[in-house]
């Protein structure tokens, strides 16, 4: 995916999320995860 290219002419607020899941966690349900936010 080319982001920066279909976003070049955008020019209002940008939010970006990365969502990572451990899917080797063992024990509970609730998988272990890793979140970044940031806004440009």
């Amino acid at each position: 995916m080319n982001y920066q290219g279909d976003l070049k002419e955008y020019f209002g607020n940008l939010l970006l999320v990365g969502i990572n899941y451990d899917k080797d966690a063992k024990g509970t349900n609730a998988k272990r995860h890793s979140c970044v936010i940031e806004r440009v």
